[in-house]
């Protein structure tokens, strides 16, 4: 892994990176603010995970109410969206059977998904997109651990597939542009927030990010990580969880909530459409086709 020299927070710095015979320039500064402001979850999701909207169904009711003001306001008009999603997972505490753990890449040669545990430590929850204009925010819910982990948001401007068998394996490629952040944790804390950006078939690093910690966010331009609680109490959903001797397992509700905002044109200093969204730990992933190249049927 490639990193460039740390950033002088007392001048700006304007990182060139050469990106297939294209140049990003991309002015930073690390002790400016960003303009970023995360979503309110729990006004885009209701508590099962599905859009919300502002109607409830005591303003629709009477006679003479005109039509046009009963119609329901879903979150594009709401929240100015291109788009957002909630991706269900359930934690595992590394005894149930996960239906997304990550296969070492040294196991099989590429990064594959299969049906089995998962470390606490590397464990993932539910996760959430939200996409508006050039910002794009992503969300994971946890369980709190001393162990050490790494959390990875990762923007790709190619689709990430599937393939058809098991194990599956996850299909796409890193193109020049995508952006990354990675949160280092250990003692139930971000020790360390780093932004890479994907060039020259390496991450090239850009900048720290300071000030995350057990509940805090820190920001450099373009890039913003908060750490809290989850928004959203999920309601019992008769799912049950079961490891490998067919046991049920008791499936405990997350404590720590990662949000990651990017601001693409912040960053990078050009505009690029990005189409999927990979979070990872070393053992788990949940990931995400979105925008204008998904394909038909995913």
């Amino acid at each position: 892994m490639a990193r460039s020299d740390s950033l002088n927070p007392a001048r700006r710095l304007t990182l060139i990176l050469s990106c297939a015979g294209m140049v990003l320039a991309s002015s930073v500064a690390s002790q400016a603010s960003s303009q970023l402001t995360m979503p309110q979850w729990e006004q885009v999701f209701s508590p099962g995970g599905a859009l919300a909207d502002n109607v409830e169904q005591a303003e629709i009711s009477g006679p003479n109410v005109a039509r046009d003001s009963i119609e329901a306001r879903d979150f594009i008009d709401l929240h100015g969206a291109l788009g957002a999603e909630f991706i269900q997972e359930t934690l595992s505490q590394g005894l149930a059977t996960d239906m997304s753990a990550l296969l070492p890449s040294t196991e099989l040669g590429g990064q594959a998904i299969f049906r089995g545990p998962v470390s606490p430590q590397h464990d993932l929850g539910n996760a959430y997109l939200f996409v508006s204009g050039g910002q794009y925010f992503a969300a994971v819910e946890r369980l709190s651990s001393v162990q050490p982990s790494f959390i990875d948001f990762e923007l790709n401007q190619s689709p990430v597939l599937l393939t058809q068998s098991q194990p599956w394996f996850v299909t796409g490629k890193r193109t020049d542009g995508d952006v990354r952040v990675r949160l280092s944790l250990a003692q139930e804390i971000v020790k360390e927030a780093e932004v890479f950006v994907w060039s020259d078939d390496q991450w090239q690093f850009i900048s720290p990010i300071h000030g995350v910690n057990a509940a805090g966010c820190g920001s450099v331009t373009g890039v913003a990580v908060c750490v809290g609680s989850p928004p959203i109490v999920h309601p019992e959903r008769g799912m049950e969880s079961w490891d490998h001797n067919f046991q049920l397992v008791f499936n405990p509700p997350a404590d720590q909530f990662f949000e990651v905002g990017f601001d693409i044109p912040a960053l990078l200093g050009m505009h690029l459409e990005f189409n999927a969204l990979q979070i990872r730990t070393p053992e788990d992933i949940a990931f995400s086709t979105f925008g204008s190249r998904k394909l038909a049927g995913e």
